[in-house]
Formats: structure tokens, C-alpha cells, sequence
């Protein structure tokens, strides 16, 4: 993805450019041209080598020998479906984004480590904040040369929506309705301010991709939202009350930094 040209400056020299391949896979025409201007009007843009592929068996040999390193999927396509493309990929290095119009699929798509779910109609807003996700993602894999912006695309990196089983079907949370995560007998639970799901991933994943301006890990069983927090102790063992009432015990090893960050937002 990087690439050394000459120097038109300092003849002799080289200059290191980078450039990120992005693959759009849909058999929709309408859905791929959207992407694709999408992408032409992002700030991006320059540094984006995009390709169009309207099939999942035409997406296979692509991927084989162009090796992009964001693909937009589709998840049901014809003959071969989003998923099963992944199945023959390797898809250590490719940061995957699912887009369909069935919520149904939401599960499905994180199952495959997808890093994002656009459901259709998506806004151009949600669009944007899903393509700095990945470019962040990369960014963290040492695959961009370039450091991330303060305020680009670094900070639309944390998970901002949370997709959750609810009988037959899947409902998608925004962050603000959620007041805390919690684990029991290794299950994660979703805890919003009247009824609390199961969600399909760890703390330690959530720590590392929940926005740490807004949540915190207080123990190793629990992650709350910090402007939920009404009052803490300060004597042992520290415990932080939240605005529903709710009493919730502090690890000692991280009450060190609950301090700090609470006093950040006084």
C-alpha cells in the first residue's frame, strides 16, 4: 500500500505515498455508484484506489490479485453471498464492511468480524463515520504511513451503534442509549435505562473499541458510561453511584484512573 516515488524537489530522492485500495462488491448497480461517489467525495479520496466488482465470484478473483484493504459487502447477492466470499478469503489484513437493507443481518455480519454494518437507506453522515472506522483500523495496523488527524478519522474510529438479539430479530442501539456493559458467568450484557441484553462480545473487546471519552472500565466485570455517574466515595472500596441509583463497586487498580478522568469532567 506504500509506494516510493521520485522526489520531483530533491532529484535522487524518494518520497513515500501511500495509498489505500478499497473493493465495492454489490449487485446492485445504483448501491455500488453510491459507494463509489461517496468515496470520490470524501477528504480521502486523493490517497483511495477504488474498484467496482457487481459479484461475489467476480470479488473473488479480485481479491486475488488486487488485495484490497477495505472491501464494501454486500451481504445476498446472487449464487454466492457476502459471507460466503469471506469464507474464502483470507481476511486478516482486510477490514470488511457489510451493507444490506435486511436488519436481520446485523448478527451475521459481526459473526464474520466485520468491522461495521450499514443498513440501507444508510445517511452520508453514517456513511462517512463507517469509513473513518476503517481507516482508523488500518491506521492501527501500521498499514498508513500517515498518523491519524485530531478530530478526522481517529475519532469516528469507536463503535458508535450496538446490535442485540431480540426474539427473531435484531435491534440496533445508539450509544447514548446505553448506560453500561456488565459481565456474568462470561455472558456481556447491554444494560440500558429499562432492560438489559445480551451482547455478542467480550469487555476486553468493548474497552478497546467503545469511546473512552464517554465509557469507562471500572472492574474487570463492568463498563459504564461516565456521564451516568452522579457521585463516588473516597474511601475503600471505592464505589461510583449513577444517575438511575445504582451502586457499582471500583476495582482498586483502576480507581486511580476513574479519579482522573472524573475530574476531567467536573
Amino acid at each position: 500500500m506504500t509506494q516510493e516515488n521520485q522526489d520531483p524537489n530533491n532529484p535522487g530522492s524518494t518520497v513515500r505515498t501511500s495509498t489505500i485500495r478499497v473493493l465495492v462488491v454489490d449487485d446492485e448497480d445504483l448501491a455500488r455508484a453510491r459507494i463509489c461517489r461517496l468515496l470520490e467525495q470524501s477528504p480521502e479520496a486523493p490517497r483511495l484506489v477504488v474498484r467496482e466488482s457487481r459479484s461475489a465470484a467476480e470479488a473473488l478473483n479480485l481479491c486475488a490479485e488486487w488485495k484490497p484493504d477495505i472491501l464494501f459487502l454486500d451481504m445476498e447477492m446472487p449464487e454466492m453471498s457476502g459471507t460466503d466470499l469471506l469464507h474464502h478469503l483470507d481476511t486478516q489484513d482486510l477490514v470488511v464492511i457489510f451493507q444490506t437493507a435486511h436488519e436481520s443481518y446485523a448478527l451475521r455480519a459481526f459473526e464474520h468480524a466485520a468491522l461495521d454494518f450499514l443498513l440501507k437507506p444508510y445517511s452520508n453522515e453514517r456513511f462517512a463515520e463507517s469509513l473513518g472506522r476503517a481507516l482508523a483500523r488500518l491506521q492501527e495496523r501500521a498499514l498508513i504511513p500517515q498518523a491519524a488527524q485530531p478530530g478526522d478519522s481517529a475519532m469516528s474510529a469507536f463503535l458508535r451503534t450496538f446490535v442485540v438479539r431480540v426474539g427473531e430479530r435484531n435491534r440496533i442501539l445508539a450509544e447514548d442509549e446505553v448506560l453500561s456493559f456488565t459481565s456474568e458467568d462470561h455472558v456481556t450484557m447491554l444494560c440500558t435505562a429499562t432492560i438489559s441484553y445480551a451482547y455478542q462480545h467480550s469487555l476486553s473487546y468493548l474497552e478497546a473499541n467503545v469511546d473512552p471519552k464517554k465509557f469507562i472500565r471500572i472492574h474487570k466485570s463492568r463498563i459504564v458510561r461516565i456521564d451516568q455517574i452522579s457521585s463516588y466515595t473516597t474511601t475503600r472500596p471505592m464505589t461510583v453511584t449513577t444517575k438511575t441509583g445504582e451502586v457499582f463497586r471500583v476495582s482498586r487498580e483502576r480507581e486511580k484512573t476513574l479519579r482522573e478522568v472524573l475530574a476531567r469532567h467536573q
